[in-house]
């Protein structure tokens, strides 16, 4: 786990965006499949697998992060609970890297 922790923090450094794409929420509004796009050398990288499984997430069928719940942005949720989980929860590290919908 830690190799991907030093992954991802290689590619979302303090400061970078994270760009989320809703691409799916279920016929009940319970879940939803978001594409989680960040930016290497100017390129977009998508990088939903790797949230994923450091998140300790699943991906459906279309690579996309599959998350429970409603109520609120769940692209928001993924990028600061990466952001914390990378970056600590103390010292507002949840908001070390950015949120952007695409």
């Amino acid at each position: 786990m830690d190799n991907m922790a030093d992954n991802l923090r290689d590619i979302l450094k303090p400061g970078d965006t994270l760009k989320t794409v809703c691409f799916d929420v279920s016929r009940n509004g319970m879940n939803r499949s978001v594409r989680c796009i960040a930016s290497q050398d100017g390129e977009p990288l998508d990088v939903s697998h790797m949230v994923a499984a450091f998140l300790g997430l699943k991906c459906d069928k279309s690579g996309a992060v599959r998350v429970d719940g409603c109520g609120m942005d769940m692209g928001f949720w993924l990028t600061y609970t990466l952001s914390a989980k990378l970056y600590g929860y103390e010292n507002g590290g949840g908001y070390a890297i950015r949120h952007a919908r695409g």
